[in-house]
């Protein structure tokens, strides 16, 4: 998963970088050197986000 496909299903769920955050047990800054590309994003991550992107994992999972 590339950065910019990381940051487009973070924002397409209307999801912010800090609730995304605490969904992955991650800090914001990590959520944000992702969509920056400063870090690789695990494999395991990009899954989830894959999850959220074909709707198995919605906002409601990721915010509560």
């Amino acid at each position: 998963m590339t950065p910019m496909e990381f940051r487009t299903i973070r924002l397409k769920n209307r999801i912010t970088q800090e609730q995304l955050a605490d969904f992955l047990d991650l800090t914001r800054m990590t959520i944000f050197k992702y969509e920056k590309g400063r870090d690789p994003i695990p494999k395991p991550i990009g899954m989830i986000m894959d999850l959220i992107d074909c709707g198995l994992i919605s906002k409601t999972d990721v915010v509560n």
